[in-house]
């Protein structure tokens, strides 16, 4: 089963390759499928790669829709929860 975060974005420039990166690297020590949807464009991205987060176009302001399927995605869920307030600007 699932699960689904909701993300607004608070970083002045967005999702750019810093953030990315860190979503990246923890996203990536889990073997769920972590999919980012920015609900302003619609443009959805694997969030275990940068260049696809970078690809939403999540900029400050924007809504975005996080969706983990797989064995350990409430411990993704968990993580990312913890790291979005986190993030470096």
């Amino acid at each position: 089963m699932g699960t689904e975060i909701t993300y607004y974005c608070t970083l002045s420039d967005g999702i750019h390759a810093r953030p990315a990166g860190h979503i990246a690297r923890v996203c990536n020590t889990y073997k769920a499928d972590i999919v980012w949807q920015n609900m302003r464009t619609g443009i959805k991205g694997n969030a275990k790669n940068a260049l696809s987060l970078v690809a939403t176009d999540t900029l400050c302001g924007d809504k975005s829709q996080i969706t983990l399927d797989g064995p350990d995605s409430s411990s993704a869920a968990a993580a990312l929860t913890e790291l979005l307030p986190r993030l470096p600007d």
